[in-house]
This record gives structure tokens, sequence and C-alpha cells, in this order.
């Protein structure tokens, strides 16, 4: 059996097209650093057909990204002073990376 007709444990769905694609990457970074650490003789990854194996990058649930934070949340959730340090998400932004995020994500 393939990974993309693997079923989840939850609900016995097929995995989302996105969780095939991380997991091959994962296998091809650890095949990659095998290789590297000469655990490996030779790259794996070379005679696989990636393509015809793996799914298109799409979202299993369609729609699901548009329902995410939008910036002004983002900052919030990051870096609000009301928001005791120790609950902020970590991603402490300085006014520089503010301005990157925020203009990029002007663009998207």
């Amino acid at each position: 059996m393939g990974l993309s007709e693997h079923k989840a444990k939850r609900d016995g769905s097929p995995l989302a097209p996105r969780s095939v694609l991380n997991t091959a990457s994962i296998v091809r970074v650890f095949l990659a650093d095998a290789l590297e650490r000469k655990a490996l003789r030779r790259d794996l990854c070379t005679s696989i057909r990636w393509a015809k194996y793996l799914p298109a990058k799409r979202d299993k649930v369609k729609g699901l990204r548009q329902r995410s934070f939008d910036l002004a949340q983002v900052v919030t959730l990051t870096a609000d002073t009301r928001i005791p340090e120790d609950r902020q998400d970590g991603a402490h932004l300085s006014g520089i990376e503010l301005d990157l995020f925020e203009s990029y994500w002007s663009h998207h």
C-alpha cells in the first residue's frame, strides 16, 4: 500500500495530499542525511519517480486556509502587551519584522 492510499487512524479517510508530501519530504531528508553520514552507499531517492507516486499539492478540505487569521489577529496573538508573555505565541515581532510580514501578506 502506498502512502497516498494510507488511511487516517482517526476517521479512516485518505491522508491529506499535503500530509503525504510532507512525509515524503521527511523521508528524502532522512535518506540524504544517511547518505551524507555514509550509512548508505547510494542515494535511494534518485531511483524513485516522485511525480508518479505523490499527489498534487492541495488541501484536503477546500477553503480551510481561507478561514485563517488576518494580520491584525496575528499581531494581537503574537505581540499584544495585554497578553502575558508566557501566553503569547513566542513570535515576538520587531518593527522591521512586522513591516516585512505586513508587506508580504498585503501582496498575497
